[in-house]
């Protein structure tokens, strides 16, 4: 075995320790590139397909709220109303649309 002085070993060490840190940025950067690589080519497109379905889900949501809102509306134009008081109704109707 063979020995070396003691600023020899803290300069060996220091120096891994300087490769160790060099290597740990480099991992980084390299996590860095590939993760924007896979955002840019797969995840960009699962990103919009998630946003596309999502509006088209709130887009269904408001035509059943419509439709509800339709069923509701000739219920009330349907329930025998005096002409008085549907036109009444729909003055009000019509302020609130």
């Amino acid at each position: 075995m063979k020995e070396i002085s003691e600023t020899e070993y803290m300069k060996l060490v220091k120096d891994a320790d300087d490769n160790r840190s060099i290597m740990f940025i480099v991992r980084c950067i390299m996590i860095l590139v590939v993760a924007l690589v896979l955002y840019f080519t797969i995840g960009q497109r699962v990103v919009n397909t998630w946003f596309e379905s999502y509006n088209e889900q709130v887009k269904c949501e408001i035509a059943v709220m419509r439709a509800r809102n339709d069923v509701l509306i000739r219920e009330i134009q349907s329930d025998g109303m005096t002409t008085e008081e549907y036109l009444k109704w729909y003055e009000i109707y019509s302020q609130a649309n």
